[in-house]
């Protein structure tokens, strides 16, 4: 073993970095190789597939600098253009294809942990090799980094990474000249347009420069006063950009901290937060897409948060207590504190509470801090066979942590299976329930197979009826009551569940629509008119609600009223067809012939194949020639 270990030691030492790159990407490809078949998932259709600036490819470059970056319909937010253009980029080359997408995020992450490498080689110059080597193996082999590997939506988190350590890279590499400062400063911008996470390396470059000028405040300072120029910047550009159609409103149910009516103890949410990171960030138990609402707990104190807390502070203490000996375990312990704080809860609510993507640059310093953390202790007591363990473990680790990472991968496969797969392991996660009922409802028209429909509405009622006796939504209502009515007809019930998610958002789109639509059908065009018009208000660009509510206002003799909201369409969105056909037949209902033909034969310009328009307006003509 002994002679093993000196072989793979030797190589190490003397391997070029072409050769280190190379091993990384088989070890990568040996743990995530299966990711390249999975089709997209999880929210990667706001950020890619279904976002326009990112599918036009580089024909929308300047969009995607000026726009908000995430596409959700009724509104627009977030600003991560970077991310947004690599997509842009790959799809310019490629088109929308899940293998190129899953095989760049792989690429990145082989990348940003062959940067690390080289980060920490230039950082401490007179370290072993090898040890600056198990730390960059040690976070390629992380378990709780196969989320940001596997969703192709955290690209964003990825491109933070891979353009901060360059950022690091150029800054430590040559200080002292303007190209290296002007580098640095360049791909620092880049990491924070990647995602916000980029501000903490605007410490991380200052305790960088403190530990490799070994101890030097005054270098360390000037570094930090350089700090300023992206943090301006960011802001600067920030403020060209647009902010889109609304801007996102945060929920109960993704963080309690945002507000809601069951009581809650933001310490409480603290503690399981800290616990959850220290834990996951070694010896996982399981990966979940997202967490939320009561898949933490948000009141009382388990025994096992105070462990957290012993670990917390014993580290802080050490951080404090061995600062001025510069150890490489101790840049490491603080990068893993800075890089935590910001997602504890303790200052701003975090989305979903907690997230396995959001510990990716404490991850770094945990690494370091163990392996030198180790080989520290090891020299103290004179530990013998120290890189002998070190490699031991490392292997060990791998070897069982492969399978969970393989089947991980295969959960991801799509939106679908890793939804599925994490509501088995967290039943009363209020927002995965939600989510899955609503990719359900999506795929609902996707079907013709009536058996299929039925069974999807069966899996949406139970979703949304199981998310609801936890924490009621608007949503939810919104999914059940639309079930209830297009797959099985149960207008009293749907009726009662869009009523309650309309008294809980009175201005959500689909819920005044499908209450117009069922309303129409049931023959009660009184209150379908009302909601018609409730929709009208807040969404003037629903093109096909005008023609609707003019053919139910037409039918009950109000013509005026009805062409009235008809040109309101016409001035909102132009001579649509949809709007043009709809001033046709208001008025062939009201037996104007001179206008009926004036707009059918505008139907008839944009639509000349449209047969029965067309035979009503041989008719007029033939019985108005005057009007030829």
């Amino acid at each position: 073993m002994n002679k093993l270990i000196s072989h793979i030691t030797s190589w190490v030492n003397g391997a070029s970095t072409f050769k280190i790159g190379i091993l990384f990407v088989v070890i990568s490809l040996i743990f995530y190789a299966n990711t390249l078949n999975n089709g997209y998932s999880l929210d990667d259709e706001f950020i890619y597939t279904s976002n326009p600036i990112a599918t036009n490819g580089l024909s929308s470059l300047s969009k995607i600098f000026t726009q908000a970056s995430f596409d959700y319909g009724s509104s627009q937010y977030g600003y991560r253009p970077m991310a947004v253009l690599s997509f842009a980029i790959e799809n310019q080359l490629f088109g929308i294809n899940a293998t190129v997408s899953h095989l760049v995020n792989l690429l990145l992450y082989v990348f940003s942990t062959l940067l690390f490498f080289l980060v920490l080689q230039v950082l401490f110059l007179k370290e072993d090799r090898v040890y600056l080597f198990l730390s960059a193996l040690f976070f390629l082999v992380l378990p709780i980094h196969s989320e940001i590997v596997n969703n192709v939506k955290c690209r964003d988190e990825l491109l933070m990474l891979f353009f901060g350590l360059w950022s690091v890279y150029f800054w430590l590499k040559d200080a002292n000249r303007f190209k290296s400062i002007f580098l640095g400063l360049l791909f620092l911008v880049a990491s924070i347009l990647s995602k916000k996470t980029g501000y903490l390396f605007l410490g991380i470059i200052p305790l960088a420069v403190f530990f490799k000028t070994e101890g030097s405040w005054k270098k360390s300072f000037i570094s930090l006063g350089f700090m300023v120029i992206p943090a301006v910047l960011f802001r600067l550009i920030t403020k060209q950009f647009k902010e889109g159609k609304g801007k996102r409103v945060y929920e109960f149910v993704e963080n309690p901290l945002y507000g809601g009516e069951i009581a809650y103890d933001r310490f409480t949410i603290i503690l399981e937060s800290n616990w959850f990171y220290l834990k996951n960030l070694i010896f996982p138990t399981e990966f979940i897409s997202y967490y939320g609402f009561n898949t933490l707990a948000i009141s009382g104190y388990r025994p096992i948060l105070f462990v957290g807390v012993i670990i917390a502070l014993a580290l802080i203490i050490l951080s404090l207590r061995v600062f001025k000996e510069q150890k490489v375990y101790l840049f490491g312990l603080i990068v893993l504190l800075v890089g935590l704080f910001p997602f504890l809860n303790i200052v701003t609510p975090m989305v979903g509470i907690v997230a396995e993507r959001f510990a990716t640059i404490a991850s770094m310093g945990f690494c370091v801090f163990l392996v030198f953390g180790f080989l520290t202790l090891a020299r103290r007591f004179k530990l013998q066979k120290a890189t002998t363990y070190l490699f031991s473990f490392i292997v060990l680790y791998s070897v069982a942590y492969l399978p969970v990472i393989w089947s991980r991968n295969t959960e991801w496969e799509s939106k679908l299976s890793v939804m599925e797969a994490d509501l088995q392991k967290t039943p009363e996660n209020v927002v995965l329930s939600s989510n899955l009922a609503s990719n359900y409802s999506s795929m609902l028209s996707k079907t013709n197979t009536p058996q299929q429909r039925i069974a999807y509405g069966k899996r949406i009622i139970d979703l949304t009826e199981e998310a609801n006796a936890l924490y009621p939504i608007a949503e939810n209502y919104f999914l059940l009551g639309s079930t209830q009515y297009i797959v099985f007809k149960d207008f009293k019930a749907a009726e009662k569940n869009l009523l309650q998610a309309h008294n809980m958002n009175v201005v959500h789109f689909g819920t005044l629509y499908n209450l117009a639509n069922m309303y129409k059908e049931v023959n009660k065009a009184k209150e379908s008119v009302q909601y018609l018009k409730l929709l009208l208000k807040e969404y003037p660009k629903s093109i096909a609600s005008y023609g609707m509510l003019a053919q139910q206002l037409a039918e009950q003799g109000k013509f005026e009223e009805a062409l009235e909201f008809t040109q309101s369409g016409i001035n909102q969105n132009g001579e649509q067809y949809e709007l043009v056909l709809s001033m046709g037949n208001i008025y062939y209902m009201q037996r104007d012939a001179k206008n009926a033909i004036l707009w059918y034969k505008k139907v008839m310009a944009q639509q000349p194949n449209n047969d029965e328009i067309n035979g009503r307006l041989i008719r007029l003509l033939q019985y108005n020639p005057n009007l030829r």
